[in-house]
């Protein structure tokens, strides 16, 4: 079974961007944010398709972090860095779970709270504005532990 990154490496004819908008990746939460929560944050990105499900059908609110696939494939270490990492970004706002999954059979979901999500085609994320949740945030730091 080949894994969406060996997918998305095979497409030489059609090349997909992801782009690191300047009033997200400049907003004073971004700073805050742990080194790996912003790498964990471009991987859920690169699943972003904005015509996954047709056209002007997007993925936003159905991306993937499939623990498994960073550690295999792009070379993170832990398990429990990732989980950090996405506490992190939900915490800040930078991302939003849409869907808990079901281990081990599908993996939670999540949207990119900068970008507009999608509906999803069995109305299991519904269509909305993008709502920008991390500049609503507080300022407060993150807690460490």
């Amino acid at each position: 079974m080949t894994t969406r990154f060996e997918r998305t490496m095979n497409r030489s004819s059609k090349r997909r961007a992801y782009a690191l908008y300047h009033d997200v990746v400049c907003h004073p939460q971004w700073v805050q944010l742990s080194v790996y929560s912003k790498l964990i944050w471009i991987e859920i990105g690169l699943d972003y398709h904005p015509n996954k499900f047709g056209k002007g059908c997007g993925n936003n609110g159905w991306l993937t972090c499939v623990y498994n696939e960073l550690i295999q494939k792009r070379g993170f270490k832990s398990r429990s860095t990732i989980k950090k990492s996405l506490v992190e970004l939900e915490w800040f706002g930078f991302i939003e779970k849409t869907f808990p999954g079901q281990f081990p059979k599908e993996p939670a979901r999540y949207a990119l709270t900068h970008l507009d999500y999608d509906q999803h085609p069995d109305n299991k994320v519904m269509a909305k504005k993008a709502p920008h949740t991390y500049k609503e945030h507080t300022g407060e730091p993150y807690p460490k532990h």
